[in-house]
């Protein structure tokens, strides 16, 4: 609302010009207008999902590398373990780090089988 004089006049916020009461048709420049901010919010929405999406997929590369490194470690460690065992099957599931031996550590049986030890219930390996 603005005050012209001592009269109040009620503005239209699109064309700045008084309010008849009765709702004149938009312009073409407000439709024009009106088009570019919904392409642009369009636009933004599209970009945010973008966004989210190349945000996603970096996480997933990163836990992808540390699964990958993770692997890698065990691997050389148990290389480096077989070397030091001498590739001796018996010995490495013998073999005691700490309070817990590997043999006690290995519970599951597919583990336990790679070994041809028996399972952690006392049955032998079927082989």
């Amino acid at each position: 609302m603005l005050r012209a004089g001592f009269q109040t006049v009620e503005v239209d916020n699109m064309t700045a010009e008084p309010n008849t009461g009765q709702d004149a048709a938009p312009s073409k420049a407000q439709l024009q207008l009106q088009l570019r901010i919904k392409q642009q919010e369009a636009r933004l929405n599209d970009l945010k999902q973008k966004a989210k999406a190349q945000a996603a997929a970096a996480r997933q590369r990163a836990a992808a590398m540390e699964r990958a490194k993770d692997l890698r470690r065990k691997v050389l460690i148990g290389s480096y373990v077989l070397a030091q065992l001498g590739h001796d099957l018996e010995r490495a599931a013998k073999l005691d780090l700490g309070p817990v031996s590997f043999d006690q550590w290995m519970t599951r049986p597919q583990d336990r089988a790679v070994f041809d030890l028996a399972e952690a219930d006392g049955k032998q390996p079927s082989s």
